[in-house]
């Protein structure tokens, strides 16, 4: 039997509603139902509870909203929008979303407009699963997306974009937080701002299994970008464009695992990669910049490090593998750089190019 709830007339609890001071409070536990809630105006609440093959969709429009979503079996769908961007009195502030399902082939979307003071947060269970949390921060005050995925070919994708209307605010302190347990998992983070760049905002990616992707990309000034992967054949990304970033990535308990990151059309950022505990791992860095520093490490066998710096002034690539085949090639474009590579163990090759001036090369290796 499918039932029907909207708005106002929940079938099982529903608070007092009225003006500037709204409150929803809805519960079912069945099969096959179906929610539409609805609330305009300001200090709205909604908290609803569903089991078994619900489909749930909440828009709050003012400030100060809140949303709790809970279901529980498979074949959910739920969905929450906070503010529709349309006007000042449209957006939303100090709001808060919170989904969680448990189950397989669960949807869960949540999207924040003019997000002021926002938190996103979704968690889920099962496989074949998909999360995505988007906020669009007009004003740019410190949003915050954190998902988590326990399970099997599941996707998650948070996105933060600030549009920086009004003058003199930028993207500034917001934080994408993904962990994933499983394998065949995906995550996608990215943060970008139009107008005035988005500065000391987070992305931290974490990946335990086998078969996983990750991915980053973030436009602006002094961002970070963390990437944990713990498993085989995994494969992470990280792309930066602008100046003073920090990117890590690190490969644990690593067979034929990929890590890739590029930084673009600015200065000064700098790049971590380890890969550690396997063999047959590839790491692949390029920065097209100035001033910029990259420092990769590899422990095991058979591992390719290909990394390449454009820019002029002060650049510094430093390569270390220990294993046994491993190959390593380092390409740097300007003048005053450094490469300093070290390799212990046997079959190893090594090729370096180097264009401009005061360049210096440091190599050793050991069988």
């Amino acid at each position: 039997m499918k039932k029907l709830v909207t708005g106002a007339f929940a079938l099982l609890a529903v608070s007092m509603t009225y003006a500037q001071s709204n409150e929803n409070t809805n519960t079912q536990s069945a099969g096959g139902n179906t929610l539409n809630v609805v609330q305009g105006g300001s200090f709205n609440k909604n908290t609803y509870t569903q089991s078994t093959n619900n489909i749930g969709d909440v828009k709050q429009t003012g400030a100060s909203n809140t949303n709790i979503t809970q279901q529980s079996g498979s074949g959910n769908d739920a969905k929450t929008v906070q503010g529709d961007g349309s006007s000042v009195t449209a957006w939303a502030s100090n709001s808060k979303v919170t989904q969680t399902q448990g189950g397989n082939a669960n949807i869960t979307k949540a999207t924040q407009n003019w997000a002021g003071n926002a938190e996103i947060m979704q968690i889920q269970s099962g496989s074949d699963n998909v999360l995505t949390a988007t906020q669009h921060n007009r004003i740019g005050i410190g949003s915050k997306v954190n998902q988590s995925q326990t399970g099997t070919v599941n996707t998650a994708t948070a996105t933060q974009k600030g549009m920086n209307t009004f003058a003199g605010n930028a993207m500034t302190g917001q934080l994408i937080d993904q962990v994933q347990d499983g394998y065949k998992n995906t995550a996608t983070g990215m943060q970008e701002s139009s107008g005035v760049a988005a500065t000391y905002n987070k992305i931290d990616q974490k990946q335990d299994g086998n078969l996983n992707i990750v991915s980053a990309n973030q436009k602006g000034n002094m961002n970070t970008s963390i990437q944990k992967q713990d498993g085989d054949s995994n494969k992470a990304e990280i792309a930066q464009a602008g100046n003073n970033h920090w990117t890590e990535h690190t490969q644990d308990n690593v067979n034929g695992s990929l890590i890739s990151g590029k930084q673009n059309y600015g200065s000064g950022s700098r790049q971590f990669a380890t890969q550690k505990n396997g063999a047959g791992n590839e790491i692949k860095i390029n920065q097209f910049a100035d001033a910029n520093y990259a420092k990769l490490d590899q422990t095991g066998s058979n591992h390719t490090i290909g990394g390449t710096q454009q820019g002029t002034g002060n650049n510094d690539l430093r390569i270390a593998q220990d294993g046994i085949g491993n190959k390593a090639t380092a390409m740097q474009d300007g003048y005053n750089n450094f490469s300093n590579v070290s390799q212990t163990g046997a079959t190893q090759t090594h090729w370096g190019s180097q264009q401009g001036s005061g360049n210096s090369i440091v190599v050793t290796q050991s069988n």
